[in-house]
This record gives structure tokens, C-alpha cells and sequence, in this order.
């Protein structure tokens, strides 16, 4: 038997651990989402109160197609891993 740990375990589950435990200052949600990988990335909000332009000439309904996409590809994504 191998003596080994798997690498989400340091990658994911400490750094969820370290969100529960720490003081709410540490990483304000307001400003972060974190992945499901535990990855903090700022919200549009966060960039563009640090200075980011951000100026989006697609309508409402060319952006939410846009994120369907996305979603729809990350759950064939999803699906695909599950099946291996």
C-alpha cells in the first residue's frame, strides 16, 4: 500500500478550513467568489473599484446566452469526467 495524499486535500479542503476559521476581514465575499476549487476571483465589482474599465457593448440577451453556453459546457465537461 502506497503512503500518499492526494493533492486536493492541501489544494482544496485547507483552504476551506482557513475560510471557516479566519475573521470575515481576511476575504470579504462581497468582493470574491471562490471556485469549486476553492480559488478566490474577484467580482466584476472588485475590478472594476480597483481601477478595471469595463465596458460591455453586448446586449442582455447576447450575455446571458453567452453564460448558458458556459454553463452548458461545463456540465458536458462534468458529465464527461464522471463517465471515465
Amino acid at each position: 500500500k502506497r503512503d500518499d495524499m492526494p493533492s486536493f486535500f492541501l489544494a482544496e479542503t485547507l483552504k476551506y478550513l482557513f475560510l471557516l476559521f479566519s475573521p470575515d476581514s481576511a476575504l470579504p465575499l462581497d468582493n470574491f467568489v471562490l471556485s469549486t476549487e476553492a480559488h478566490p476571483l474577484p467580482t466584476l465589482k472588485a475590478l472594476i473599484e480597483n481601477g478595471l474599465s469595463h465596458k460591455c457593448t453586448a446586449s442582455k440577451e447576447e450575455v446571458q446566452a453567452a453564460v448558458r453556453g458556459v454553463a452548458a459546457s461545463l456540465a458536458d465537461a462534468a458529465a464527461h469526467k464522471a463517465v471515465r
